[in-house]
């Protein structure tokens, strides 16, 4: 006789980077299914902005990924997606930098970085107190990988 599987859905995961939320999600798998046991990751997740202006808060959230048991022929994929924070910069090269900064502290390298649109506003803060002038919100990029501990 044959059972229906098991899959834990992951309540909401917060973290600074990739890293972070990708060791919650294993935590909270293996707290279901023993720390031996062979899983299977989901093969995609958003990670979603948080409260930003809050220091003692995590910046990125994850919601809606599902873990499983394993099974012959899976491929460990993950593709990564995350929202960016806005960025302010005096010169297009400054407003470049804090996109790469950003992607590259979440993602912990450039290898695979892909944009999800291909271009993004750049808008004029005209009252702005500092040289950064330029502003950009809405930015999202994504990496493809595999998971880590899979």
């Amino acid at each position: 006789m044959s059972y229906p599987q098991p899959a834990l859905q992951i309540p909401r995961v917060t973290g600074d980077n990739a890293a972070e939320i990708e060791a919650e999600i294993e935590r909270l798998a293996r707290e279901f299914f023993g720390p031996d046991a062979e899983l299977a990751f989901p093969d995609r997740y958003h990670a979603k902005l948080t409260n930003e202006g809050f220091s003692d808060s995590k910046l990125y959230a994850v919601e809606g990924v599902t873990v499983r048991r394993d099974w012959p022929n899976r491929r460990n994929t993950v593709e990564r997606q995350v929202d960016l924070p806005s960025v302010r910069g005096g010169n297009i090269a400054e407003v470049e930098s804090e996109i790469k900064r950003f992607a590259t502290g979440f993602f912990g390298s450039e290898a695979n970085i892909t944009p999800q649109d291909a271009e993004y506003k750049v808008v004029v803060v005209p009252d702005a107190e500092d040289h950064k002038k330029y502003k950009v919100e809405g930015v999202t990029v994504k990496q493809s990988g595999k998971w880590p501990t899979a």
